[in-house]
């Protein structure tokens, strides 16, 4: 990026993943004997949510990194560079399987 742009050199654009509803391995529904597969499984002692959507999740936010930040202080650079392992709550969008989109205002 180059020097001159208006756009702040701390302030990055993220991605990130996750899911949602994944309660079993592969599927929502497992034994209680755990040597068991679960399409053997006898129906009294199956555990199932299959009824508990599983889907995919992904994430656009805006994202804080405070060591870019410039400072002639020993200390302050210091604690930045501390203060940068912690997420800072920012904006963000979700696009999850569900085909929905979602705005979250501060999130994680």
């Amino acid at each position: 990026m180059r020097q001159d742009t208006w756009w702040p050199k701390w302030l990055m654009v993220s991605g990130g993943y996750g899911a949602n509803g994944l309660l079993g391995g592969f599927e929502n529904y497992w034994c209680t004997d755990p040597l068991i597969r679960p399409e053997e499984c006898l129906p009294q002692n199956r555990i199932d949510y299959t009824e508990v959507p599983r889907y995919r999740q992904y994430y656009l936010s805006l994202d804080l990194d405070l060591q870019s930040i410039e400072t002639d202080s020993p200390f302050w650079n210091m604690m930045f560079e501390l203060l940068s392992i912690i997420k800072v709550p920012m904006p963000t969008i979700e696009f999850n399987g569900d085909g929905r989109v979602n705005f979250y205002p501060l999130y994680f």
